[in-house]
């Protein structure tokens, strides 16, 4: 037995019993050497879950003594491969229904020794799907909620769809659903379809939210300035507030269609006085960030000069 992998000449001698040489001969031996069969051994991945029929094989065979130096493949899908890599990929074929391959590695080592490993793989059906969800708003100013609503197509009978709203609330399971976010933000909304407890799609997408009670108050305060025997000043100051976001606007419709939009918080107007006392009404429109409005209204009476 030759423990290393090389050539070896051996020599034959015959001599006779005077130990004298009456013949020579050698000849070459290509030894293997000891440990030279290799062990087969890979592992398969799915690098995308989108494409559940594409995967890769990595081998990990080894040999003690010598080298890999083939990898053939048998996908048991009526194709093989051959490579000198360890690292392969392999898209199996579109099939409606989920099916299990053994799939076969076997490795030829320099020595000439081969390996046969197999593992079982399964790839699910593949459906062609395609599409995304609308995110519907509703209330926006007074209880904002959204309605999600699947528009992807090619998805199977008997498919599930489960929502991740990023509000760390859960998961939501339902086709469509209603959802109320609390604050205001952009989520990026998730819609995973399953079947047999599997995932065939994910699709994903930014919705912006207003949130819960982004409504604001309109509210005034009023007052006399200053008075005279013939004019009367008013002053007007805002109280406006609101829960969640904040004011954007302030709009004041006085009397005289005297319009102020310069986001001032008070005003004043100078009223002259008439004959009989004369009513005039003020009104303030606040709007928030997110576009919702309120309104109130003063009255006030001039008294007559």
């Amino acid at each position: 037995m030759y423990r290393n992998p090389a050539t070896y000449t051996i020599i034959l001698q015959i001599k006779n019993a005077a130990d004298v040489l009456i013949h020579k001969a050698s000849v070459s031996v290509k030894a293997l050497g000891q440990q030279v069969t290799p062990t087969a051994i890979f592992s398969s991945a799915l690098p995308d879950i989108n494409y559940l029929n594409n995967m890769t094989f990595t081998s990990r065979s080894t040999v003690p003594t010598g080298t890999i130096v083939d990898h053939l493949w048998d996908w048991a899908d009526g194709t093989t491969n051959n490579s000198s890599n360890s690292f392969m990929p392999k898209n199996f074929p579109k099939v409606p229904e989920d099916k299990t391959y053994n799939v076969k590695l076997i490795v030829s080592a320099n020595s000439g020794c081969k390996d046969t490993a197999s593992l079982n793989v399964f790839v699910p059906a593949s459906y062609n799907i395609s599409g995304n969800f609308t995110a519907e708003q509703f209330d926006a100013c007074t209880n904002e909620y959204f309605v999600f609503t699947p528009t992807a197509t090619g998805v199977p009978a008997g498919a599930v769809y489960t929502w991740d709203f990023a509000d760390a609330t859960g998961l939501v399971t339902g086709s469509p659903v209603k959802k109320q976010f609390t604050y205001q933000n952009d989520y990026d909304v998730k819609m995973t379809i399953t079947l047999k407890g599997k995932i065939i799609y994910q699709t994903h997408k930014p919705v912006r939210a207003f949130g819960q009670n982004i409504k604001p108050k309109a509210l005034m305060l009023k007052n006399v300035v200053s008075s005279t025997s013939t004019k009367e000043i008013w002053a007007f100051y805002s109280q406006s507030n609101i829960p969640h976001g904040y004011l954007t606007g302030y709009r004041w419709e006085m009397p005289f269609n005297r319009v102020d939009d310069n986001f001032n918080t008070i005003v004043e107007q100078e009223y002259t006085k008439a004959a009989t006392p004369t009513n005039y009404s003020v009104r303030l429109i606040v709007t928030s960030n997110t576009g919702c409005k309120d309104t109130a209204v003063a009255n006030i009476t001039v008294p007559a000069k």
